[in-house]
């Protein structure tokens, strides 16, 4: 288990996936939302296909330099 806020951590992940170093179905991913000022799990599901994707992508789930892309070409 491994706790982090790094987009590159998760990108290295899903690479390391693409690349048969890892199996997809051996990868968790799980994001915490705060509703209520208190941290609530979010199980991310599917987790990783075996090419390296990510077919569930919660808002809010690393999505700032999208946001931040969106911006800056309008």
């Amino acid at each position: 288990m491994v706790e982090s806020h790094s987009d590159h951590f998760l990108n290295g992940i899903r690479l390391a996936v693409k690349n048969g170093e890892i199996l997809a179905g051996d990868v968790g991913l799980n994001f915490f939302r705060r509703p209520s000022g208190i941290s609530q799990p979010e199980r991310v599901h599917p987790v990783v296909t075996p090419e390296g994707r990510l077919t569930d992508w919660p808002d809010g789930f690393f999505d700032q330099w999208d946001k931040s892309l969106d911006q800056l070409l309008s």
